[in-house]
């Protein structure tokens, strides 16, 4: 029996989600909104969870980049505080040595700091050679349309790529929706 309990009259079943007058059917219109209520509700859902990801995800590359900034910092105090130890052990080593010795340690510290020179210039270098990689993605993405508010030029190179490839992602799967809805028609390809 498909009836609902003190609704002898109709026989007809009543829809839980909706009240309806009297006797009145449920209408469509009150069903498709009580069904679309759930979808409604799970795309929100779906959206916060995207919206707290990206978040994470940014929070997470600006600790790394903050934590490597900081590594650099103790890296180049360590390396500081090595170069005055070693000026006072150079200083107490030459003390006692005669004219030859003498001579024969400033060959060798001479050579020792040559390559330490070198070393530091090579370290040079890559950090010249990042900042323009930095400077050239920077450059690529604005030159590709992107905004730079929607780059991440704060965090280094990885995030400002993240950064950049997503919002690339992001303006090509837009454009996409509007060619599919017919809003935009895409260009021929042109032969070469």
């Amino acid at each position: 029996n498909n009836q609902v309990p003190g609704n002898q009259d109709s026989g007809k079943v009543s829809n839980p989600l909706t009240q309806p007058d009297g006797d009145s059917d449920v209408t469509s219109t009150q069903v498709t909104t009580a069904e679309s209520q759930p979808d409604a509700d799970v795309q929100a859902l779906k959206e916060k969870l995207e919206a707290l990801e990206d978040k994470s995800e940014k929070d997470i590359r600006a600790m790394k980049s903050s934590l490597q900034r900081r590594e650099s910092e103790l890296t180049k105090e360590w390396q500081e505080q090595e170069r005055l130890y070693q000026d006072k052990i150079r200083q107490l080593e030459l003390a006692g040595l005669d004219d030859e010795a003498r001579a024969e340690y400033e060959r060798n510290f001479t050579t020792e700091r040559l390559t330490q020179l070198e070393q530091q210039l090579n370290q040079a270098q890559v950090e010249l050679d990042q900042r323009d990689a930095f400077n050239a993605a920077l450059t690529y993405f604005t030159q590709a349309g992107i905004a730079p508010s929607s780059l991440d030029a704060e965090n280094g190179y990885e995030a400002l790529i993240q950064s950049g490839w997503d919002a690339l992602k992001s303006e090509r799967d837009a454009l996409k929706e509007q060619i599919a809805k017919g809003e935009v028609k895409p260009e021929p390809k042109k032969d070469d």
